[in-house]
């Protein structure tokens, strides 16, 4: 009885398992053992006993690919039915070490494994006579008893799956390509009717959360990654062709435009180039539904700072992203010239992304770009993929004197040594020691178009670039900054710049009188990066005063030591830093304005340190403030206004320069708010009646005669003009006539009212076209004087009176000819 009870038992509960189990073969055991099981975020992770590894896929352990019947925790006893337990057992009685528990029917209880109760699944652990689970035998896997307390979810990702055809083409679910970061999850489901996005309102402070956080949380797939390489090189390469376009491109083919076929070399540098292109790229899944290239080049927007800001989080990741692959890769370690591009390109990125330069993140960059050149020029080149070429036939000679040109530069900014010493400018080109370049002058000035594009370029370089480390050993260089700073030291560095600037000059109009045949050279690339290096020169000096400055004063607060005649040697140095920092913003300003709307595609890197230049000239008083008789209110409005719309085009690839922007109006509609109550003030002041003119002995007009008929209204006096001293006879960087002697539009009272942009802050009006030919600014007047009008019509300066008469009234008028 007890055994037909025991069968019954048997039979009923294998029948509920077995259907239950079909159910569940049905449904989600097959997924559950296809792809990882991924724990649910808001639920606490099971314990690592939990999960074992089966290929490369880690599942949960003893899971059932078929659910008809999943191994168990029984293990309640060692021995099977009718084992010597069932004999001294009863029922309620206490078992001791070793004893099997019983069931009402004398058999022993059959506990299932705790994963097997979650899914209801039959365990035959205690009918296999102490041996283990039958399921778990064919598993190969070990029972355990540990609790599972929630049942893994599985993915359906097939609505998934095809919003990322959707998104990044049909290839993209069978990719490989390395992730970005996020999940699945964070995919927006959405019908193709609803990819067609209308256009985005143009507001600053819009989050998308659009294609680009989409693309952002994915991996990127071939046709993003095509897009990205075929972008590089179509705007950014034309500039500064640091990459080898022909090697790289037939690699990059035969790879079938994918990087992780790349050698590691190429696959570094294929992330690099993706980066720089994510500042440039117009796809409509990076920057949304907005102005494409061509307008941008056409200029069919006014400001395009929307868009880097748009661009932001997926060009920082793709830059995180092309860091971690040059970690992984080794670029650092790989001597060949694909890992220099990289890494030099890389260095120039992140060094842009550090807006405020008080880090030296990239400067490990540079020392491994130094190094790969050094090992190339030894013959050592670790990618067997590449061929070995020399420093100097390395992307046509660019890649050497692009490194060359940068280390210096950034060392100078970043207060490093050089990588480079004087051995291994030696080793690496005679064109950087070589006394036949030192001679730069016979170059610079030949009429032969040979020597202008060939040794007159290499020496003209050389010397702006020498100049530039000779800065770092004697001020901005480690040892240079224990030193106290010596004013003539300042001054033979700046008497260095002025040279370089001469030899520009000189070497522009021998370049404007030669024909270089059909096939010319891009000249203004050579003046475009000669003014580069002399700003970037300027303001090195120029930030290295400015904080030893800083320094001296602490110390001074402090009361460690009296500001004595050293404090003020570095002020005096700073007025004049300040002086040729603005000559060389103005200068910078004039080239980047010349380029117009091609400035993206001709000099995108030229702008890195804009906002500097932006800041300083925004901050510099105008002659009407106090400051320089060269750099007066309208002046310095409209060269202001200039770099701004400069801005407004570099804004297309970053996103900080509307914030440079929005600064530079507020402080100027402040500005111009003071010397309008200043001009209002002394306006009122000339309205007071004038006392008699001293030393004389003619009676006061005021004392015969009636109040005047008629006093003149602010508006009706005289338009003020703006002195200046008198102009030099030629710019000695352009060899043209200096842009001081050009004429200026007035600044007549009220003439430049305050109006709200666009992003609700204060913004001057534009000044007419109508106010730029009537007035020429004179050289500067003595001080201000008041002319009195007697009724003969005299006038006296000096407080004399020629002649007096009664014969008519005519009033009085001043002219205040200060330019307030």
């Amino acid at each position: 009885m007890e055994d037909a009870a025991a069968l019954a038992f048997s039979a009923r509960d294998r029948s509920h398992a077995a259907a239950f189990g079909a159910s569940v073969s049905n449904t989600a055991a097959p997924a559950a053992l296809a792809v990882p099981l991924p724990i649910p975020s808001n639920s606490s992770a099971s314990p690592a006993s939990d999960y074992l590894v089966h290929g490369d896929s880690p599942t949960l352990a003893n899971s059932d690919a078929s659910g008809s019947g999943m191994n168990g925790a029984a293990g309640a006893g060692e021995d099977g039915v009718g084992g010597p337990g069932a004999a001294e057992g009863s029922k309620g009685a206490k078992r001791t070490n070793g004893q099997i528990k019983l069931d009402k029917d004398g058999n022993p209880k059959k506990k299932r494994k705790q994963v097997c109760r979650l899914r209801r699944v039959k365990c035959d652990k205690a009918e296999q006579n102490g041996g283990a689970c039958s399921e778990c035998v064919k598993k190969k896997i070990t029972c355990t008893d540990t609790y599972v307390k929630n049942k893994p979810r599985t993915v359906r990702s097939g609505k998934l799956i095809a919003q990322a055809k959707l998104l990044f083409g049909e290839n993209a679910a069978k990719q490989s390509g390395p992730s970005l970061g996020g999940s699945a999850a964070d995919l927006a489901v959405h019908s193709p009717a609803e990819t067609v996005r209308p256009p985005l309102p143009l507001r600053h402070d819009v989050v998308l959360a659009s294609a680009q956080s989409r693309l952002v949380n994915s991996q990127v797939s071939r046709e993003i990654g095509d897009h990205l390489i075929r972008t590089f090189f179509a705007v950014f390469q034309p500039q500064c062709p640091l990459v080898d376009q022909e090697l790289f491109e037939g690699a990059w083919t035969l790879a079938g435009r994918v990087s992780e076929n790349l050698s590691p070399a190429n696959e570094c540098l294929a992330a690099v180039i993706q980066a720089w292109a994510a500042r440039i790229s117009d796809n409509p899944l990076i920057v949304g539904q907005a102005p494409t290239l061509e307008d941008l080049r056409n200029r069919r927007w006014r400001d395009f700072t929307l868009m880097g800001n748009r661009r932001e989080e997926f060009a920082r990741a793709m830059r995180e992203r092309a860091l971690r692959l040059v970690d992984q890769k080794g670029a650092l370690r790989l001597s060949s010239a694909a890992c220099c591009s990289a890494l030099t390109l890389l260095e120039f990125l992140v060094t842009w992304d550090d807006a405020t330069r008080t880090t030296t993140c990239g400067r490990y960059l540079m020392v491994g770009a130094a190094e790969h050149l050094r090992a190339l020029n030894e013959g050592q080149c670790d990618d067997a993929s590449e061929q070995l070429v020399s420093p100097e036939r390395a992307s046509n000679g660019t890649l050497l004197w692009m490194v060359y040109t940068r280390d210096a530069l950034a060392a100078m900014l970043g207060g490093r040594p050089s990588c480079f010493t004087e051995d291994d400018l030696t080793s690496l080109c005679d064109l950087f020691t070589n006394p036949l370049t030192a001679d730069v002058m016979s170059y610079v000035s030949s009429d032969d178009a040979r020597m202008l594009s060939g040794l007159a370029v290499a020496s003209i370089f050389r010397f702006a670039v020498t100049i530039v480390r000779n800065t770092i050993t004697r001020l901005t260089g480690p040892l240079a900054r224990r030193q106290p700073l010596e004013e003539s030291t300042v001054q033979e560095l700046w008497a260095e710049i002025d040279t370089s600037s001469r030899f520009a000059a000189i070497f522009r109009q021998s370049v404007e009188n030669v024909t270089f045949g059909p096939d010319p050279p891009k000249t203004h690339v050579w003046f475009r990066d000669l003014t580069s290096i002399k700003s970037q020169h300027t303001l090195g000096i120029h930030l290295n005063i400015i904080k030893r400055l800083d320094e001296e004063e602490a110390v001074v607060r402090q009361g460690s030591k009296d500001g004595g005649a050293y404090l003020e040697v570095l002020k005096r140095l700073k007025d004049r830093s300040d002086e040729r920092f603005l000559d060389a913003a103005r200068e910078y300003t004039k080239l980047l304005r010349g380029y117009g709307s091609e400035l993206t595609f001709t000099a995108f890197l030229t702008t890195e340190y804009s906002s500097y230049y932006l800041d300083h000239m925004v901050d510099m008083p105008a002659w009407e403030q106090g400051g320089s008789e060269t750099w007066p209110w309208a002046t310095k409005v409209e060269e202001v206004s200039s770099l701004i719309e400069v801005l407004k085009l570099a804004g297309w690839a970053w996103s900080t320069y509307d914030r440079n922007i929005e600064r530079a109006q507020q402080v100027l509609a402040r500005q111009r708010v003071r010397l309008q109550q200043q001009r209002e003030a002394a306006h009122a002041a000339l309205q007071q009646p004038y006392p008699p003119p001293p030393f004389s002995s003619a009676p006061s007009i005021y004392s015969t005669d009636p109040p005047p008929a008629f006093m003149p209204t602010p508006h009706s006096w005289p338009p003020p003009s703006y002195p200046t001293a008198p102009p030099p006879p030629s710019n000695p960087f352009f060899g043209q006539p200096a842009a001081h002697a050009e004429t200026y539009p007035t600044l007549p009272p009220g003439s430049l009212p305050l109006q709200a942009a666009p992003d609700g802050l204060a913004a001057f009006a534009p000044l007419p076209n109508s106010m730029l030919h009537h007035v020429q600014r004179q050289p500067p007047p003595p001080q201000p004087s008041a002319q009195f009008f007697y009724p003969d019509g005299t006038v006296s300066r000096d407080g004399s009176i020629s002649s007096y008469s009664t014969s008519g009234r005519y009033g009085e008028s001043v002219a205040f000819e200060n330019g307030v």
